[in-house]
């Protein structure tokens, strides 16, 4: 309820409160004393006009109005804004501050200027159905349809891009099915590399032999230092018992160059299988994240049916035309409502 309205320098009030009482409240004086002014007042504070009533002479005007939820003032001149509750709203432009509704929720169904005509008695029966709309409220399930179909485009948008993406994804997935192949060739290699550096270890023991012995020759050392050497060479290999075994074990030596070259090679060869298996992770890591993006856009699609399931039973809920009071009957449709007669929702 409206307990009291406040004008200052509005058009041609300087300062004049207008205290009502609950009912109808009768405001009478002469013409051009400020009667009309009081509506306008009232509905350039709760509709947000953009019109300036300021009193000829003055620079700044306002407009208060105290009601069962609080306070609300409109101040036009240096400043431009709202204060609701004490606080202040300023530089608002074309978007009037949500608490003024909280405080005055008033729109044009509310106010009659001096000059309209009867309400609803001028207008057309769509006319009037859109008024009842508005008096009811009804406009709401119309803004939740218009919600849900937005919402489902865009979901819909969302889910075919989610799903090409998973498809493109998955065709890579399947291109890389080699790379389990390679990880075990990969293991296989690493075996190889600790076999060669065993090998490259026996070759080194018996050229550092080989080396002691030539020195032995070349400087002429004695018979226990030839015999020791020899006996630290074959300590080293003691399969060695005779010359075949000797040329056996060098033409293995041979063997292993060309052996470690090949694995050499091979290893080289396999070096860039780290780097593609991190890639593969990461692959799998981002087909995670969008198969949880799709699951999300299942639940909202559920959350939409469920929308659309309290917008149906809303409509439902309402059996009488609010105009005249004529049940509705449902049309061939099956869902819109209407009944005999001229007026229709």
């Amino acid at each position: 309820m409206i307990r009291s309205i406040t004008l200052t320098n509005f058009q041609a009030h300087t300062s004049r409160t207008f205290e009502l009482r609950p009912g109808v409240n009768t405001v009478t004086g002469p013409s051009d004393t400020g009667k009309s002014s009081l509506i306008r007042a009232l509905a350039w504070l709760a509709l947000h006009g953009n019109e300036n009533f300021t009193r000829h002479g003055q620079t700044e005007c306002s407009v208060t109005v105290v009601t069962d939820s609080g306070t609300v003032t409109r101040f036009r001149g240096r400043r431009n804004g709202y204060t609701v509750n004490g606080e202040d709203y300023v530089a608002v432009g074309a978007n009037q501050p949500v608490p003024v509704k909280h405080v005055l929720p008033l729109s044009e169904i509310n106010v009659s200027h001096q000059h309209d005509s009867p309400f609803l008695l001028s207008q057309t029966p769509g006319q009037i159905a859109k008024s009842v709309n508005k008096i009811v409220d009804l406009q709401v399930i119309d803004d939740c349809v218009a919600w849900c179909k937005k919402t489902l485009a865009k979901e819909t948008t969302l889910l075919r891009a989610v799903e090409s993406e998973i498809a493109g994804l998955t065709e890579k997935r399947e291109s890389l099915s080699w790379v389990p192949v390679a990880q075990e060739a990969w293991n296989t290699l690493e075996g190889l590399r600790k076999s060669v550096n065993e090998i490259n270890e026996r070759i080194s023991k018996i050229e550092d032999t080989s080396l002691n012995i030539r020195e032995v020759n070349a400087t002429g050392k004695s018979a226990n230092t030839v015999a020791r050497a020899l006996q630290e060479f074959l300590g080293s290999v003691p399969e060695i018992r005779d010359d075949r075994e000797l040329a056996n074990v060098i033409m293995q030596y041979r063997e292993s160059e060309t052996i470690i070259e090949g694995l050499t090679q091979l290893v080289s060869a396999f070096s860039v299988f780290p780097g593609l298996l991190q890639q593969i992770r990461d692959n799998d890591i981002r087909y995670m994240d969008v198969t949880n993006a799709l699951s999300d856009i299942r639940e909202s699609g559920k959350e939409r049916d469920s929308a659309i399931a309290e917008i149906e039973r809303l409509e439902g809920l309402l059996k009488v035309c609010p105009t005249c009071g004529k049940e509705f009957q449902e049309n061939s449709d099956g869902r819109s409502q209407y009944h005999p007669g001229k007026c229709k929702t």
